[in-house]
């Protein structure tokens, strides 16, 4: 996380900043030239396009805790709610209800 003009890739142009992340050290070995042409180590098989059978649904708690939690905002101190949004400044939420009625 810093300022955008010291991200890698950032200097040189259009072209001179995917350069610099491509010889990024992380990115050793990777033969971008052959890229596209590579198969994927795993290829799922589908039996539709609508097919979510590789999506884990286990480990995905099933109730709904929204209640709870809008309960556990309300109580919070105004000096603790604010310190907990530092993380979110610049990014907005709006809660959508497809199901509700008008």
């Amino acid at each position: 996380m810093c300022d955008p003009e010291h991200r890698i890739g950032s200097e040189g142009g259009q072209h001179g900043g995917a350069t610099q992340i491509k010889n990024h050290p992380f990115f050793r070995g990777v033969v971008w030239d052959q890229l596209r042409s590579i198969r994927a180590p795993f290829e799922p098989r589908l039996s539709s396009n609508i097919d979510v059978s590789y999506f884990p649904i286990d480990e995905i708690p099933q109730e709904d805790t929204s209640a709870i939690h809008r309960a556990q905002a309300r109580a919070m101190p105004d000096s603790q709610e604010a310190e907990m949004s530092l993380p979110f400044i610049g990014y907005t939420y709006k809660a959508f209800n497809a199901f509700q009625s008008s």
